[in-house]
């Protein structure tokens, strides 16, 4: 109506037709949510959006909490199982964040990403190798103040007395698999197999399934890049 009370009217358009999307289900013409989430409309199309987000790679889990004008209903314990199936989400379910999710308040003001579920990445093996007592990496030397290099500093010449024990071996391991959110197993790759020698005036003492080197003289020791010291 305008300013004086006059009633005022206008041609009716056609109204639109709300169509039911994704979450939700037609009942007695009415449309119901069928998941806990976020009602949305788009094209005339009304859906309830998931708020799990799950990585590309599904590995992880997210809650994914926006910002509310009012205070959302609290998630129930089996409304978030039924999200999380829904992912294909089945191992490595955090229990305790789905417990938080159910009993606190969040603040609504805020944008929130709870991980609710993570998966185990698989662990590669390592390869055989020394451990040794020493530093057996050769350096380009220590560069000085006035930009000059101390060639002396190149960790060429490492010295040893007869008797000290140079190194140990260390067995490869095997590796561990892991498995994704939907329990698909993730396999890993073992270690590497090598063998050292010992050279020149070095010991070389079975320890159990290893190996230790020994210096046999005094002098200055080196590895060559067969892994002989």
């Amino acid at each position: 109506m305008n300013i004086y009370g006059k009633p005022l009217t206008s041609e009716s358009g056609d109204q639109p037709r709300l169509v039911a999307g994704g979450g939700i289900r037609v009942a007695d013409g009415t449309m119901v949510a069928e998941i806990y989430g976020y009602v949305c409309v788009e094209d005339n199309r009304l859906s309830v959006l998931t708020p799990v987000w799950v990585s590309r790679n599904h590995m992880e889990a997210f809650f994914i909490r926006f910002v509310q004008v009012q205070a959302p209903p609290r998630p129930q314990s089996d409304w978030l199982m039924k999200l999380l199936e829904m992912k294909s989400i089945s191992t490595g379910i955090d229990e305790p964040a789905l417990e938080k999710l159910c009993s606190q308040d969040l603040p609504l003001s805020e944008r929130t990403a709870i991980r609710v579920a993570g998966a185990k990445e698989p662990v590669a093996g390592t390869d055989a190798r020394i451990d040794y007592t020493f530093d057996p990496a050769k350096k380009a030397g220590l560069v000085l103040e006035d930009g000059s290099i101390d060639l002396r500093e190149r960790n060429t010449s490492v010295s040893v007395t007869a008797g000290d024990m140079l190194g140990e071996f260390v067995p490869r391991t095997t590796g561990e698999a892991g498995f994704d959110l939907s329990g698909k197993e993730l396999p890993a790759t073992d270690g590497a197999e090598r063998t050292f020698d010992g050279g020149e005036n070095v010991r070389v003492e079975e320890d159990g399934d290893g190996q230790k080197f020994y210096a046999e003289v005094d002098g200055h020791v080196s590895v060559d890049a067969a892994g002989q010291g």
